[in-house]
């Protein structure tokens, strides 16, 4: 019997962002015991590493989502960001890694540091994308 699921998103309006609130909202309806737990996906990236978090948004690299994070604490929220803006962030912040599109990321490690910072969510309508 499932208890809880602990999920994901970034801001947007991708299908697959869809297609999972379709299916967690079914699961609800169908038990509605069942805890359902959102964190950042850039969150769960960074894990407790100092760095630029960043999610490749067009084929082409030109577009990232990306946020910056040192040890669990957001300096920077969740945005859109060019090649440009990433070239001065890098600058702005030279001792911070940068971790892109899940590369040599352990996500269970990252989960286990971070399962207290997911959100205990009442509806599934809460998240914001």
């Amino acid at each position: 019997e499932i208890k809880e699921i602990y999920f994901t998103s970034t801001p947007s309006g991708q299908t697959g962002l869809r297609v999972s609130l379709t299916f967690l909202a079914t699961l609800k309806v169908l038990n509605t015991k069942i805890k359902i737990y959102h964190l950042n996906t850039l969150l769960l990236q960074a894990g407790k590493n100092k760095c630029i978090s960043l999610l490749t948004i067009d084929s082409r690299e030109s577009k990232y989502y990306a946020a910056i994070y040192e040890e669990k604490k957001c300096l920077l929220e969740t945005q859109i960001i060019s090649q440009e803006t990433l070239k001065n962030l890098t600058k702005d912040f030279p001792d911070f890694s940068l971790m892109k599109d899940y590369q040599n990321v352990n996500f269970l490690t990252n989960f286990q540091e971070l399962k207290s910072e997911f959100i205990l969510l009442h509806d599934v309508e809460e998240i914001d994308y």
